[in-house]
């Protein structure tokens, strides 16, 4: 409500996950070495912080993803992978969590 009275778009993406990247410098150093592969490999999540910061970029600016509310998740880990729109979960739209959250993290 508020960024549609305000002319704001929130939208939210999953760009893969960023195995290696200082985001797990505080694991153990087996978790840092195993991580990556199990994401390349098994779940086939992994992207690199270059291209993780491309698809983020790409949600910023490009028109196409200027749906608000919108979840952004691309199918692969190529650059070129498609991307595609996911639906919202309830949980997520739950004001009254979203209240509680905010009131606890704020």
């Amino acid at each position: 409500r508020y960024g549609r009275q305000n002319n704001i778009t929130f939208t939210t993406l999953f760009p893969g996950c960023v195995a290696k990247s200082g985001l797990f410098r505080e694991k153990r150093a087996w978790f840092r070495s195993i991580f990556p592969t199990f994401q390349a490999y098994v779940t086939q999540q992994y992207v690199s912080e270059e291209l993780a910061g491309l698809r983020a970029a790409q949600v910023a600016s490009e028109s196409r993803f200027a749906r608000g509310g919108a979840y952004w998740r691309w199918q692969g880990t190529a650059p070129e992978s498609p991307v595609f729109e996911k639906d919202v979960s309830y949980e997520a739209l739950d004001t009254e969590k979203a209240k509680r959250l905010w009131d606890l993290t704020a």
